[in-house]
């Protein structure tokens, strides 16, 4: 028997994924047990709503929880860009809210079916987890910073002046443990590289 819990805080959303999973059990004939929330870490299978602070919020534990489960996040696809900084979310598979009935149904036949040669989150992934406490606007200009782009224009990307993004700049840095230019575009190249895609 199969189980599965469910964390999402829109019933209407919730009810229709047990509505496709179930359906999809019948099809492969294959038993199917829903766990209540409060049982999430046991469940085989852990479809999973990010907080609403999630951008902020501490650390998932995702490489810990994958190790005995799949999980599957449930998101909006504005959210999808923003996962990079969180790279341990932004490598599970995820499921929109704006998905139609069918693009879910297409993504839980791939989870499902492919749950034997599903691979796990590392646990050093969490390495490269340096900006969970870093703020929105600090995330951005890094974001920028890696791509390469110079200060200047990432300030005019962001509608900050020279000097506020000087200051954001240090506060990275700092926040990295770095203390000059140099180190920190390496850390970024070595550490951050998902930030350059």
């Amino acid at each position: 028997m199969l189980s599965v819990a469910i964390k999402e805080q829109n019933s209407h959303f919730e009810h229709g994924l047990k509505i496709i999973i179930t359906r999809l059990a019948e099809q492969w004939h294959q038993e199917i047990q829903f766990l209540p929330v409060s049982l999430l870490d046991t469940a085989e299978i852990a479809f999973v709503s990010l907080d609403e602070d999630w951008f902020s919020a501490g650390c998932y534990q995702v490489p810990v929880h994958t190790r005995h489960q799949q999980r599957i996040i449930i998101c909006n696809k504005i959210e999808k860009e923003k996962l990079m900084f969180r790279p341990c979310l932004y490598m599970l598979p995820h499921i929109y809210r704006e998905d139609d009935v069918d693009e879910i149904t297409r993504k839980m036949v791939l989870i499902l079916q492919k749950r034997a040669l599903r691979h796990r989150v590392p646990p050093a992934i969490c390495h490269y987890c340096t900006t969970r406490h870093f703020s929105i606007l600090e995330r951005q200009l890094l974001k920028f910073i890696a791509k390469g782009y110079p200060l200047e224009e990432s300030a005019e990307r962001l509608s900050l002046s020279e000097h506020q993004a000087k200051s954001l700049r240090r506060r990275i840095m700092k926040k990295l443990h770095v203390k000059n230019d140099q180190q920190f575009l390496n850390y970024i190249r070595v550490n951050l590289n998902f930030l350059q895609e």
